[in-house]
């Protein structure tokens, strides 16, 4: 299997006549990309299609994924940190489970929408079982604000019950404000863990940990987004702080 390779994660039709006045959805997810390989990014791949799409919409310049392509799909998928729904970092290829969360093309598809999904799965139940009216893909094997800026397109609220399951509330926040040229409200903390690395952002100041055995590394992204100059030793106090809050973080998630 080739390492890069086009995911379209899923397309959406709304359908019925109440359906039909709400918009169409399509997310496009690509696997194993950095931010500096589109060209629209600086990066030395021409990659004309992506570019178009950008100059044409919106680049977002502070739009974060996960590590690998399973926990990524995971937060896309329910709005909420993989960790929450079974992605802990311990045995990624296990099929994970979704009980405690409820998926984007569920809540659409119960509203009316057809939903189909294109590519790798990675949940303990079938694709179809879990809102997708057709998929097409291995059944071997998604970014935290997707869930609800869909819901928020669509004009739907995010469930607090969903056919007898009580999903863990919301961690994403809708992008749609952006798209109508307004402001939201930010996310104040990010977190990742991932096997051994471990990163916790907090407005511009990013603490990052590639490895267990190595000290806590600090960055100032708004003159640093590369992460290139580590400021932990001058900024000692900051990284204790932060290492605590990343530890609450852990301890909440279920990380390990």
């Amino acid at each position: 299997m080739p390492r890069y390779f086009l995911l379209l994660l899923a397309i959406t039709f709304a359908g019925g006549l109440q359906a039909a006045e709400r918009p169409n959805i399509i997310l496009i997810m690509v696997d194993d990309m950095g931010w500096s390989d589109l060209g629209c990014y600086g990066g030395e791949i021409e990659t004309p299609y992506i570019d178009s799409l950008s100059a044409e919409g919106l680049r977002f310049t502070q739009f974060y994924n996960n590590s690998v392509c399973g926990a990524t799909r995971a937060s896309l998928l329910t709005g909420l940190y993989c960790q929450q729904v079974g992605h802990a970092g311990d045995r990624w290829n296990e099929p994970k489970d979704f009980s405690k969360c409820v998926l984007i093309p569920e809540v659409l598809q119960a509203e009316g929408y057809h939903t189909a999904m294109v590519g790798k799965w990675q949940g303990r139940d079938l694709a179809v079982e879990r809102g997708f009216d057709r998929f097409f893909g291995p059944n071997c094997q998604g970014k935290i604000d997707i869930m609800a800026t869909c819901l928020d397109i669509a004009g739907l609220p995010y469930p607090k019950n969903f056919e007898g399951r009580q999903p863990l509330a919301l961690e994403g926040k809708s992008l749609s404000p952006i798209f109508r040229g307004q402001q939201r409200t930010a996310h104040q903390t990010l977190a990742w863990h991932c096997l051994r690395g471990r990163a916790l952002r907090n407005g511009s100041w990013k603490l990052v940990r590639p490895d267990d055995e190595r000290d806590w590394e600090l960055y100032n992204l708004s003159d640093d987004v590369g992460e290139t100059h580590n400021l932990a030793q001058q900024h000692p106090d900051r990284v204790l702080a932060m290492g605590e809050q990343y530890e609450q973080w852990r301890q909440r998630v279920g990380a390990r």
